[in-house]
């Protein structure tokens, strides 16, 4: 039998001969021919005897290529010269026969070779999803991203000419309307210089006739005519008058100042198409916020109040949940408060101006977003600390909302140009390793959009206070105090839609646009300051219904939590109303 095995072996060996040929020995440049199981070493038949006089241990010498025909079970390191070949369940080590009758005597003991096995089928599972599948997928990907790679450049080619024209065509836009208020210049420079000039012919030719005038007077005066002067009836009641002077002013140039990042969104945006590569699509990326699934909802036959809160203040003009259990509070003074459920106080805070907020929202994170519409800013509070985050010349803002995104918008309104615009940021945050608490200064607005005009070149906004996005189709919504209506526009700020009174029931004769909010289905609340209620409208700006059964005490600030509960700050009460309003649908 062991005739048979070195047999085997050596024809085994002679087939391998050549591959053998580039592995050497251990101990010298000799080709490897042996293999010390227990040291695992590889030898040539010259260097056995120095390998085993050398170390004193037991060796077991087989040949190279039957190497692996028996398993090497592990030396116990407890007990010198012994296999384990049992492996120890309690402890999750390997273990000799003798361990099992001493340390590991009452332990879980199984054979070595069944968790071996085991492993070689998981090491062989792998390497077939590796070779079958893993593989394959890698190799198609790596041909698709290099034939990408000869085709990206030619698009890139082609997306920067398109921007070089369109940069042409915006500088011939510019120069054509350079050219339109420069000839627009020079009709009126052509009308008041011809004005003029008739003005100061008019005004010689009158000059040299009071000069006849005044010489034909000397002459009757010497010559003591007394039929002539009796005869004089000269008409210079019109010069005593005087000539009424032409004020030759010239037009002010307005300027419309534009910064560089305003410039860039009229300039055009590049939006980054999503990834749809063959390992992107299948991961699941973890942004921190758990997104659940949209879950339908229906009105119900009569909301009803779930809860009254006493928020501690005289007036409530402004609400902003927080979580589903406490809600920020301002008033008509500069002290914020958050309060939970029972009417607890949370938090009190004030404005670092001293001024009223003008409006109210939370971020992801928590920070605290308010509006200061006196100082020109937009500041965030967060554990206590707060500072600016955005600081305006010429405009104030009047209304902040964060996105789904993250992203915050806020509307402005502008005194010296008497009309509104909607600004949309990105919130950056420069984060630092090892560093858990997020820093106020790390907070870096990026303005992304400028919304301010429609496609006709007018103003969508008069005085645009309060807005908010719908975060079923990103629709920004923002309530106009200029024209008592709601202006909707879609997330590129292009116009859709805009809802006054005439689209509802008309069962009040006014409206006064205040708050405004969006729930889970889509919908668009509108707090009506002039009749306490609230408009329920659709995202296609179609009416569905009044909340307007619960007698509140002045509506002017109100919010939508997590739950699709609608919280309401009463004006004249100081209290605020969570009302429910939604039910999940009937499937």
């Amino acid at each position: 039998m062991a005739i048979a095995s070195a047999t085997k072996d050596i024809a085994v060996l002679e087939d391998f001969k050549t591959a053998q040929d580039a592995i050497k020995c251990d101990l010298c440049p000799n080709s490897v021919e042996l293999h010390c199981k227990r040291c695992d070493v590889r030898l040539c038949g010259t260097c056995v005897s120095k390998h085993v006089s050398k170390i004193q241990n037991s060796h077991e010498i087989v040949s190279f290529v039957s190497r692996k025909s028996e398993p090497s079970f592990p030396v116990c390191q407890f007990h010198l010269n012994t296999k384990c070949e049992f492996h120890c369940q309690t402890c999750y080590i390997a273990v000799c026969s003798k361990c099992i009758t001493t340390g590991h005597k009452f332990h879980k003991i199984v054979d070595l070779m069944e968790i071996f096995k085991s492993k070689l089928d998981s090491i062989q599972q792998s390497s077939d999803d590796l070779e079958m599948v893993c593989l394959p997928k890698f190799q198609n990907i790596l041909s698709h991203s290099e034939l990408r790679l000869t085709t990206i450049a030619t698009e890139y080619q082609i997306l920067k000419s398109a921007i070089k024209k369109h940069g042409q065509d915006m500088h011939r836009i510019v120069d054509v309307v350079t050219k339109r208020f420069e000839d627009e210049a020079e009709k009126m420079e052509h009308e008041s210089m011809t004005e003029l000039k008739n003005h100061i012919s008019e005004t010689r030719r009158s000059i040299e006739e009071m000069h006849s005038l005044i010489e034909e007077n000397k002459r009757l005066m010497l010559s003591n005519d007394v039929g002539k002067a009796l005869s004089y009836d000269a008409d210079i009641e019109r010069y005593r008058k005087g000539k009424q002077e032409i004020r030759a002013s010239v037009p002010d140039f307005k300027r419309v100042s534009l910064t560089t990042d305003e410039l860039c969104c009229l300039f055009g945006s590049l939006k980054t198409p999503e990834k749809e590569g063959f390992i992107e699509k299948n991961i699941i990326k973890d942004t921190g916020k758990e997104i659940l699934p949209r879950v339908a909802k229906e009105f119900l036959l009569m909301p009803s109040i779930s809860a009254t809160i006493d928020s501690g203040s005289d007036h409530v003009q402004r609400v902003c949940c927080q979580e589903t259990d406490e809600v920020w509070v301002s008033g008509n003074g500069s002290v914020i408060t958050r309060v939970d459920m029972e009417g607890n106080v949370r938090e009190i805070l004030h404005t670092s101006s001293g001024y009223v907020p003008h409006d109210l929202d939370v971020t992801e994170p928590g920070e605290l977003l308010y509006c200061d519409s006196t100082e020109k800013t937009v500041n965030v509070v967060q554990n206590g600390k707060q500072r600016a985050l955005l600081q305006y010349q010429n405009w104030r803002p009047m209304g902040i909302a964060v996105t789904v995104a993250g992203e915050i918008i806020v509307s402005l309104y502008s005194d010296l140009e008497g009309c509104s615009k909607v600004i949309k940021y990105c919130l950056g945050r420069n984060e630092e390793q090892g560093q858990e608490t997020l820093s106020l200064e790390r907070l870096q607005p990026k303005l992304r959009k400028v919304i301010q005009y429609d496609e006709r070149g007018e103003n969508l906004y008069r005085y645009a206070t309060f807005l908010a996005e719908n975060g079923v189709n990103n629709d920004i919504c923002v309530s106009d105090h200029g024209t008592n209506t709601v202006v909707v526009v879609n997330h590129e700020g292009k116009f859709r839609f805009v809802y006054h009174n005439i689209l509802s029931q008309r069962k009040y004769d006014t409206f006064f646009p205040c708050s405004i909010v969006t729930d889970s289905q889509g919908h668009i609340l509108i707090a009506d300051g002039d009749n306490d209620c609230i408009h329920v409208i659709d995202c296609n700006r179609q009416f569905l219904c009044y909340i307007d059964n619960c007698n509140f005490a002045g509506v002017c600030g109100i919010d939508i939590d997590f739950a699709d509960k609608l919280w309401i700050g009463e004006v004249d009460s100081g209290k605020i109303k969570v009302v429910e309003y939604l039910q999940l649908a009937d499937e």
